[in-house]
C-alpha cells in the first residue's frame, strides 16, 4: 500500500494535555487488544534474560514496562516530546533520527506504533539509526494505514 502522510496529533503535540494522555493511552489499548502484546509475548523467551532493549518513540511506555518486566531489565524509553515520556522507568527525550547514544549500545532496539510517523528519506533514516544503536536485532511493531 502506498503511503499517504498524514499529520496526527501527537506529531507535534497539537492539543490540550488531556487529549495527548488520551491519544497515548488509547496506544495501548491498541497493542493489548489488537496485537501487540501478543505478538511480544512471543519473541521474548527467544531473548536472553536481562537483554539492554531502547524503546524509540516509546510515549508513556506501557509498552516498554510490559517488555522490560517479562524480561526482568528496565527498557530505556526515548520520545522527541518530554510531556509524552511516562512516568516510571528510564527515559531520554532525543530526536529519533539522530539517537544520542554509540553503535550496538543495545542488544535489541525497538518501536512501536512510530514508524508510519515517517516516510521516505526519513523513514530510512530512523531505520539506520535503529540498526546503528543495535547489537543484536531491531523489532518494528506497526499499522499499515488504510481507509478502515
Amino acid at each position: 500500500m502506498r503511503q499517504q502522510p498524514q499529520a496526527e496529533l501527537l506529531d507535534e503535540d497539537a492539543g490540550t494535555p488531556a487529549e495527548i494522555a488520551r491519544s497515548l493511552e488509547e496506544l495501548w489499548w491498541i497493542n493489548r487488544r489488537l496485537g501487540g502484546c501478543s505478538s511480544w509475548r512471543k519473541l521474548l523467551p527467544r531473548l536472553p534474560a536481562a537483554a539492554s532493549v531502547l524503546d524509540v518513540g516509546s510515549g508513556y511506555g506501557d509498552m516498554a514496562q510490559f517488555v522490560g518486566a517479562a524480561l526482568g531489565a528496565p527498557v530505556i524509553m526515548l520520545d522527541r516530546m518530554p510531556s509524552h515520556l511516562g512516568r516510571r522507568g528510564p527515559r531520554v527525550s532525543a530526536d529519533a533520527l539522530r539517537l544520542p547514544f554509540a553503535d550496538g549500545s543495545f542488544d535489541l532496539v525497538t518501536c512501536n506504533l512510530f514508524l508510519h510517523h515517517f516516510h521516505g528519506r526519513q523513514a530510512q533514516l530512523l531505520l539506520d539509526e535503529m540498526a546503528r544503536v543495535a547489537r543484536r536485532a531491531v523489532v518494528i511493531n506497526d499499522l499499515e494505514r488504510g481507509w478502515v
